[in-house]
């Protein structure tokens, strides 16, 4: 029972404080004439990559071990 409530505090904690910045910013960055396409495009990018990894990941730490799979996304990231 511990876990979840440690959870649920984590969760309610993190979505009315630092959860909703990067959405917030995301939108204030694009000027009006390409706010909503800008804001479209960043979304899809940030799901996709958040599918890639969740469907990678426990296949790179099977074949290249927890290091390898952290260290090959970080080096991603730098590019």
């Amino acid at each position: 029972a511990l876990p979840i409530v440690g959870l649920c505090s984590y969760l309610a904690c993190f979505a009315s404080g630092m959860g909703p910045i990067p959405w917030v910013v995301n939108s204030e960055l694009y000027p009006m004439h390409v706010r909503s396409t800008a804001v479209s495009v960043a979304t899809s990018v940030n799901w996709t990559s958040n599918l890639v990894i969740s469907a990678s990941f426990l296949s790179l730490v099977d074949s290249i071990g927890r290091a390898g799979a952290f260290s090959l996304y970080g080096a991603i990231a730098l590019f």
